[in-house]
């Protein structure tokens, strides 16, 4: 891109040239986004009397989102069974269970129970008991939104007595649903998933204009399945769904092959949902939003077409993949590409059959080779001749949130280099909290990290060379 030509044109009242707002679709840096350390389980005592005889429990409820539903256990551990006032003994008390997702006061959405065998001790000991049962995909949500639900825990003692046996009851009602946290904002950013018209020049030193009036819309990304509805309107109690915008604005001289684009601006959010039960919360998943705001901006954006003139190959792009180096750049048309691991021994066609630079100028390869550690080829053109030699960039190929917690993360990088984590890339990368993770000898990798970026997932490879990867937003 030429010199001068990086800054962004924001068009708020008159068209003025403005430093690059926040991207919308791939925020850099800034913030971190580290979710807070909450429990996933909660222990607390229910206890209840009736006449000579009082029942005492002592009560776990957990959380873990999993699969993309809340799984919700509950389990006495313990109970203790007391009489009084010489209350004659018997061993055949029973201790029932049951847990309850609430809407309101009268109406149950979910349920679950279990039920004690017969012979619940009554000799005044806590005896170990582990009854328990697990409500598999809670509802988070009421069908009506703005109904507030609640959780329910009741356990129910019935005494054995010789002539009718008494009960009693008690009871924990608390928090049940979903939460947002962890909002951050960045004002002024740009919607660059959702493009409001664009031009490209064909010819260096050309210009190019756009003139459009188009509605744009408000977008809410959530792997969790809530509902996005409710998700905005956490984020923003005034949030706009959609505003009209109209841009009409022409680039400075740009080089053959770069596009002049215009974009929505707004507020990106990043944030993090939660299944919250008492005081427990458990990750669902992390998000992000961008809300229009009505404004636009134009900026210049692509990579120049390769012309005719490169003797010289440049390589443009180089990263890892399955099936090795994928390297992109130009070159000069007919003339082929080949590679090597060492360029005193010789230089040698792409593993898979013979490339050539296209009449466009260009050429994509894959192959095994590589020089150092980095990517390099050689064409034989008019002239043989060696191109820049480029690190790969790591890459990323699935994020995905991990059962135990945290996100799996899988992708590719240099052999044998350390994969690093990171909330914060200005404050450092870190090893992996279990422990160092290296890539195989084919490049492979695969890790679970607790670290995130705005959200995003994304790893730094330490290896003869750094490479930062690309962002990739967990999913369920």
């Amino acid at each position: 891109m030429l010199s001068g030509l990086i800054g962004a044109v924001a068009l708020l009242g008159s068209l003025a040239i403005a430093p690059a707002p926040a991207v919308a679709s791939a925020p850099e840096g800034g913030i971190s986004a580290e979710v807070d350390a909450a429990p996933t389980s909660t222990t607390f005592s229910l206890a209840c009397t009736n006449g000579n005889f009082r029942g005492e429990a002592q009560v776990t409820a957990s959380l873990e989102y999993s699969g993309g539903q809340a799984n919700w256990t509950t389990t006495v551990d313990r109970y203790r069974i007391t009489r009084s006032n010489g209350q004659s003994r018997g061993d055949k008390a029973n201790i029932d269970l049951e847990f309850v997702v609430k809407a309101g006061v009268l109406s149950n959405l979910k349920t679950a129970s279990a039920n004690s065998s017969d012979a619940m001790r009554q000799d005044g000991s806590w005896h170990d008991l582990g009854l328990g049962k697990t409500m598999s995909n809670a509802p988070l949500q009421h069908p009506y939104p703005s109904e507030p639900l609640s959780a329910m825990v009741d356990v129910r003692f019935t005494f054995d007595k010789s002539n009718g046996d008494p009960s009693c009851r008690s009871w924990k009602i608390g928090d049940w649903g979903r939460a947002v946290k962890d909002v951050r904002t960045s004002p002024g950013a740009f919607g660059r998933d959702d493009e409001i018209s664009s031009c490209t020049v064909q010819t260096s030193g050309a210009t190019c204009s756009i003139a459009k009036t188009d509605t744009k819309a408000s977008t809410v990304s959530v792997t969790s399945g809530l509902d996005s509805g409710w998700v905005s309107g956490q984020l923003s109690a005034s949030w706009t769904t959609s505003r009209a915008v109209s841009v009409s604005c022409t680039s400075p001289q740009l080089t053959a092959g770069q596009r002049w684009a215009a974009y929505p601006s707004g507020t990106y959010y990043t944030f993090s949902t939660f299944a919250r039960l008492f005081d427990v919360q458990a990750l669902v998943a992390p998000g992000h939003a961008f809300e229009v705001d009505g404004g636009v901006g134009c900026e210049a954006t692509g990579t120049p077409y390769c012309g005719t003139s490169h003797a010289v190959p440049l390589i443009r792009s180089a990263e890892h993949t399955a099936q090795g180096i994928r390297i992109t750049g130009c070159g000069e048309p007919g003339a082929q590409i080949k590679t090597t691991n060492d360029p005193g021994v010789g230089w040698y066609t792409i593993e898979s059959g013979a490339a050539y630079v296209g009449l466009d100028g260009s050429f994509d390869v894959t192959t095994k080779r590589r020089v150092d550690q980095q990517a390099v080829v050689k064409s034989m053109g008019t002239i043989a001749a060696e191109s820049n030699r480029v690190t790969p960039q790591a890459r990323l190929t699935a994020a995905t949130l991990a059962p135990s917690g945290g996100v799996q993360i899988t992708g590719w990088a240099e052999p044998g280099s350390e994969i690093r984590s990171t909330n914060d890339p200005h404050a450092g990368w870190y090893s992996i909290e279990g422990g160092r993770v290296h890539a195989q000898s084919d490049g492979s990798f695969r890790l679970t990290t607790g670290r995130l970026v705005d959200g995003w997932a994304v790893i730094q490879s330490f290896g003869r060379h750094q490479s930062v990867s690309n962002k990739v937003i967990p999913t369920n």
